[in-house]
């Protein structure tokens, strides 16, 4: 393991002992440094592994953003519609579940009597053509009847449906738009991975 001394010195300029220098201070820093893992073994880097990093980096940023889009549908759902989120077990994993509630929360605004009135046959036709931009082209009937049945659960707090089904509405075109960036990073980061091979 190695500590670069640039960090080091950085560290003692952090530290107002840059005019102080001595071995057991600088052990102490580099002791310091070392516990927080800010040491690295120095390598040489190629354009390649450069990249790859990069797309890391970007990867990791686009993952950041997708769960906080998940965590804000289901905080939303939870005030406004808590009965949806039981309709499938894995609920942000099932295309046919989110694809419901995308047509939900597009056709809704904010009153899921308005889409109740469609019908169940109205509403797994609207679902099926909404699934295509899920990634999937056969519903799961059972998951799409059980958001249709959502419809008609009273819970959640009625006051805030019109404003918070919107917004949910917002959050999973954000999010079905960073799933696809994400997918194509991975895409990018396995074509890297393949060359480097």
């Amino acid at each position: 393991m190695c500590v670069q001394p640039l960090l080091v010195y950085r560290a003692r300029e952090g530290e107002d002992l840059t005019r102080d220098k001595s071995d057991p201070k600088d052990a102490v820093i580099i002791a310091r440094l070392a516990a927080g893992l800010h040491c690295y073994e120095p390598e040489r880097a190629d354009a390649v592994w450069a990249r790859l990093r990069h797309l890391g980096a970007r990867r990791d940023q686009l993952t950041t953003s997708a769960t906080a889009q998940v965590n804000q549908i289901r905080d939303l759902l939870e005030c406004a519609w808590p009965a949806v989120l039981g309709a499938s077990g894995s609920p942000f994993r099932s295309a046919s579940w989110r694809a419901a509630v995308a047509v939900v929360a597009g056709r809704c605004a904010g009153d899921l009597r308005r889409v109740r009135r469609l019908g169940e046959t109205r509403f797994t036709a609207a679902v099926r053509r909404e699934l295509p931009r899920w990634g999937a082209t056969r519903p799961c009937l059972r998951i799409v009847r059980a958001v249709f049945a959502a419809l008609a659960d009273p819970a959640g707090v009625t006051a805030h449906r019109p404003g918070a089904l919107e917004r949910v509405h917002l959050a999973l075109g954000d999010w079905r738009d960073t799933r696809a960036r994400l997918a194509d990073v991975e895409a990018r980061m396995a074509a890297v991975a393949m060359i480097s091979v």
